[in-house]
């Protein structure tokens, strides 16, 4: 039988820097097959190649069930081939409802009438989601489905056109926004797949989650290949880790951090979208504070109210001994109280991807640095090179357009631009998600370094690992409202824990899922 999907001597030049060199990808009928690499390893571009969004360099092919497809790939083979991608954010409308996200760029309006049949378009999308145990009507809204439901959703456009026994799925980064108790119930989907013949390729960054799930690994260096079709069985997380990064990964460890005796931030009464009970909260300057539990608990909401991203309902603020309403405070006035947010969505709501470093590092300080009639190049070239060196950001060129950097090193950028402030509050919301782990190390380093210089840190994140080695104490919430506080360090179990208890048991294999 012919591999299902096979890639031969793929290379890949942008500009004279050559990002894939000769590598080679042999994905089996029915397997669950993962591909990593650090930020910047040639993964996604190789994904990329595969759906056609890329031309290789001359010499490569790619073949699909033992056929050779036209190099670039065109749209139209890889619907004949049975060949989809799932992107990390789903790609879902949230506001749409689940038959219009399954069909849309698939549904037909009448020639006469321009109306579509919505009883043809059900029907189709029904065919898709019944392989997938989805369950809900067909009505409902996107925003209203649990995590594991919006990725059914995603899976079943994508399967659309495709035959059982037949058929590559790549998922890239999809499982990136999924908590840990969805991923079970999302990969008993794609085994139920694979069952039938359908294949998989899986690139993720968390190694845990590849050794568990996946029948074999392909690991990507610098462009090129450092291992292909590695059996999982028996590999540990520290060996993947090695093979990645070509040497030994050391332990992250942190000495102990010294925090003022008397809290510098004070909240009080804090209410709004996704809190149902007011929140009082004490933090010290120099010391790190975790937010965690399970997806829709409230924990997520409180960096957006705090730094006024999001309306508060009620709730108070003071720094300092400085009071402001927060549901009367906006970005702007919280920035000059020197309160800062790094968002989750750093695409979306961190960075402008079509700009260069140095205007991302420096737009929120011209303010400050700048003239009403010129904003200082000398300052600007200053302030982004500290960035640079500081967290360890590669190429390390202030003009170099963020939209070209991997998703690592935007991340530092991200973080760097609100470090570079000096604030007495951090706000953070995920800040290691879909990084790998070299840049997981420098993140978590920066952090640290922050809290030693004296700001106050909150952390909101589901990465137990990150929060057991970074914070002080943990708060997990429940239901919209604080349900337990963990002292650090403590390890991840108390964490976990406190997270699905009293509710439910974290499955077995729950620590390794969240190492990277």
């Amino acid at each position: 039988m012919a591999s299902r999907l096979a890639v031969r001597n793929v290379s890949k030049t942008f500009g004279g820097r050559t990002v894939l060199r000769d590598v080679d990808l042999t994905v089996e009928p029915g397997e669950l097959h993962g591909l990593i690499g650090q930020n910047g390893s040639g993964k996604s571009t190789l994904a990329k190649i595969v759906s056609g969004y890329h031309a290789p360099d001359a010499g490569a092919t790619v073949a699909v069930d033992g056929e050779a497809l036209h190099l670039p790939v065109r749209l139209r083979d890889l619907r004949r081939a049975s060949v989809s991608i799932v992107y990390q954010d789903l790609g879902l409308i949230p506001g749409a409802t689940v038959v219009e996200n399954v069909r849309i760029g698939t549904m037909r309006a009448g020639r006469l009438t321009g109306r579509v049949d919505w009883r043809r378009e059900s029907a189709a999308a029904s065919d898709a989601l019944e392989r997938l145990g989805f369950a809900h009507p067909l009505s409902t809204r996107v925003e209203e489905l649990t995590p594991a439901d919006k990725a059914r959703v995603a899976v079943a456009r994508a399967l659309q056109g495709h035959h059982p026994g037949r058929g590559l799925l790549v998922f890239d980064e999809s499982t990136r926004a999924l908590p840990l108790d969805a991923l079970e119930d999302f990969y008993g989907t794609v085994r139920s797949l694979l069952d039938d013949g359908t294949s998989v390729l899986l690139i993720g960054h968390r190694l845990g989650e590849i050794l568990e799930y996946c029948d074999r690994v392909t690991v990507l260096r610098d462009g090129e290949l450092v291992v292909g079709g590695l059996e999982t069985e028996g590999v540990g997380e520290g060996d993947l880790a090695r093979r990645m990064l070509g040497r030994t990964l050391t332990d992250l460890t942190f000495t102990a951090r010294a925090s003022a005796p008397t809290p510098s931030v004070e909240v009080r009464g804090l209410t709004g979208p996704g809190l149902s009970t007011p929140l009082d909260l004490d933090l010290r300057a120099g010391e790190v504070v975790g937010l965690t539990g399970l997806p829709g608990s409230g924990f997520e909401a409180i960096p957006y109210l705090l730094a006024g991203a999001d309306p508060a309902s009620a709730g108070t603020l003071a720094t300092d001994g400085e009071t402001v309403s927060l549901p009367r405070v906006s970005v702007a006035k919280m920035l000059r109280r020197g309160v800062v947010l790094v968002p989750e969505n750093r695409v979306r709501d961190g960075l402008g991807l079509d700009h260069d470093m140095m205007t991302n590092v420096t737009l929120p300080w011209l303010g400050r640095h700048g003239r009403p009639w010129a904003s200082g190049r000398r300052w600007r070239l200053e302030h982004t090179r500290a960035v640079i060196e500081d967290m360890g950001v590669v190429p390390a060129d202030p003009r170099h357009l963020v939209a070209r950097l991997s998703g690592g090193n935007q991340q530092k950028v991200l973080l760097g631009k609100w470090l570079a402030g000096a604030p007495r509050l951090l706000l953070v919301h995920e800040p290691t998600q879909a990084v790998d782990v070299k840049a997981r190390q420098d993140l978590l380093s920066a952090l640290h370094r922050v809290a030693e210089a004296g700001t106050a840190v909150l952390v909101a994140s589901t990465e137990v690992a990150d929060l057991s080695l970074l914070c002080d104490r943990v708060l997990v919430f429940r239901d919209g409202g604080l349900d337990d506080t963990v002292a650090v360090p403590c390890g991840e179990h108390a964490i976990l824990a406190a997270i699905y208890q009293p509710t439910t048991q974290p499955r077995a294999g729950a620590q390794s899922l969240v190492q990277h």
